[in-house]
């Protein structure tokens, strides 16, 4: 689905002109292994290895192709390469690499896959953004030797980093800091390593239960309002 937000245009000068803008992103990825097991659910004579080695053949060629300077047409859509960039002169000579010559690649959707697409993408619209409201960007779980991993997966005592922005919180406001949510179930986090405006590293709590949890945190940006942010990955409780 794609989340859409209304943002203040600050390129906008104008006072009569629109001074609001949308932004959006999209909070799902079709990655190639779900690709593939969607051609082998289409269609039964298709396995998912068949699917996968398909799929690697056709970015083989698309990538040869357009290397060598082809339009790719393709069933739904056409990609070339075009050339970018400013000279001083007619007799000016396109050199990538130079200046702000580059090559940019252009993928065009059809007009047939476009209908089928159709005009009212599935979307929702969420609330905006406050520059000074928290915001979480990354989770990463920091081992005994102050190192961090991707492996999401904790046990009591162990300590979960939380990378952003206007992340810092005053710890003594139970209203604030990080909150482990499991099935409408909240449990602050009450010991902290460090809270920094980009960097928070929370302590697990001894008394949380196994389960998957999304990570929210809870920051007051002024006299009376409190602004929260939960992260888009979950972690794991051991």
């Amino acid at each position: 689905m794609v989340e859409i937000k209304t943002c203040k245009n600050f390129l906008v000068r104008d006072e009569e002109k629109a001074g609001y803008c949308f932004k959006s992103s999209t909070n799902q990825v079709l990655s190639t292994t779900q690709l593939a097991k969607e051609f082998s659910n289409f269609n039964a004579s298709i396995t998912e290895p068949d699917a996968l080695s398909m799929l690697s053949i056709e970015r083989t060629l698309v990538c040869r192709y357009l290397r060598l300077g082809y339009t790719i047409d393709l069933p739904w859509c056409r990609i070339y390469a075009r050339a970018n960039g400013t000279t001083d002169s007619p007799q000016g000579l396109f050199s990538v690499g130079t200046g702000n010559h580059r090559f940019k690649i252009i993928m065009e959707m059809k007009q047939d896959a476009l209908t089928e697409i159709g005009p009212d993408i599935e979307h929702v619209q969420v609330a905006s953004d406050y520059w000074s409201d928290p915001k979480i960007l990354d989770l990463a779980c920091v081992g005994n030797d102050a190192q961090e991993t991707k492996v999401l997966e904790f046990d009591e005592g162990m300590t979960l980093r939380l990378k952003g922005r206007n992340l810092k919180f005053a710890a003594d406001d139970v209203a604030q800091g990080v909150f482990l949510i499991n099935d409408g179930v909240s449990v602050r986090c009450t010991k902290y390593a460090r809270i920094g405006t980009n960097i928070i590293d929370a302590v697990i709590p001894a008394e949380i239960v196994s389960g998957i949890y999304k990570v929210k945190v809870v920051a007051k940006t002024g006299t009376t309002r409190y602004a929260e942010h939960v992260a888009k990955n979950e972690i794991i409780i051991l």
